[in-house]
């Protein structure tokens, strides 16, 4: 639902608000003022259009005055739009001039360069169906009917069933902002790109971490196996210098031991001597 209300605020935003006076003239573009106009014209024309096909299709008004008023309503709208349209153009073509060597103003000129050339094409179709809207075999009761003729009436004209209520073009009043929406959609889409790469390229290292980690791993089970090894023998050695040690020592203990018995030997007949 947020993602649905922030598309529609960036839609109004784009197309500009009715219901908020003066924020075009108040944002002072240009651009977007007649757009709106134009969009505002092209809406009018095609419901002309509807307006006088359903005339035209009703035999006792094909022909009526009320038929020559509207389709002439409807040149002078294509009329105006034309103008209009070129006016457009040329406001987008001095931006575009303007924003030279400017990266988002370059941008922007050319997102209006497409919707000129929308324009354009709405004004076109609605010029071809204009045209379309009597068939070929009537084009002398037509000529009859617009200069005045004693048999212009509403027998003397048919219609073709050309629909002229929809069209498979844009609309212009949201055209811009859903370009918008899909330029930022497409940066997204391209965010999300590096992201990803950006992931796979830490995934690699990842996986390469844990590799190193098991190698190092291996290697320090390796060094504590080696050490375990040199601790038994280096305890084995202790033992035996120990029991060396203790050896050594009972030697000398008994040649000490001699040593003191004979000096008491002799201090004992020292003693003996003098008593007697």
């Amino acid at each position: 639902m947020n993602v649905l209300l922030g598309k529609l605020e960036t839609i109004s935003n784009e197309t500009g608000d009715s219901n908020k006076p003066g924020k075009a003239q108040n944002a002072g573009d240009e651009f977007k003022r007649l757009k709106a106009h134009i969009a505002s014209d092209v809406k009018s024309v095609r419901e002309s259009l509807k307006e006088r096909e359903q005339l035209l299709e009703r035999p006792s008004t094909a022909g009526s005055k009320a038929t020559v008023q509207l389709s002439h309503k409807i040149r002078q709208q294509l009329k105006t739009l034309h103008e209009d349209a070129n006016k457009l153009r040329e406001l987008q073509r001095k931006e575009m001039a303007k924003a030279k060597g400017k990266t988002l103003p370059v941008q922007q000129a050319e997102q209006r360069q497409e919707l000129v050339e929308l324009v354009f094409k709405h004004i076109e179709e609605c010029e071809a169906l204009e045209r379309r809207r009597y068939g070929t075999k009537t084009t002398e009761a037509r000529v009859e009917l617009f200069s005045g003729g004693k048999n212009a009436g509403p027998s003397s004209v048919t219609a073709t069933r050309v629909p002229t209520g929809g069209t498979e073009l844009p609309d212009l009043e949201t055209a811009e902002g859903l370009k918008q929406l899909q330029r930022k959609d497409q940066q997204i889409d391209e965010a999300l790109e590096q992201v990803a790469e950006g992931v796979s390229e830490l995934k690699n290292i990842a996986l390469d971490m844990r590799d190193e980690v098991k190698i190092q791993s291996s290697m320090v089970d390796e060094i504590t196996s080696k050490v375990d090894s040199a601790n038994v023998h280096l305890n084995s050695m202790n033992k035996r210098m120990k029991k060396t040690l203790e050896s050594t020592r009972s030697a000398d203990r008994f040649i000490l031991d001699f040593i003191l018995l004979v000096i008491l030997l002799g201090v004992i007949g020292y003693i003996v001597s003098m008593l007697r």
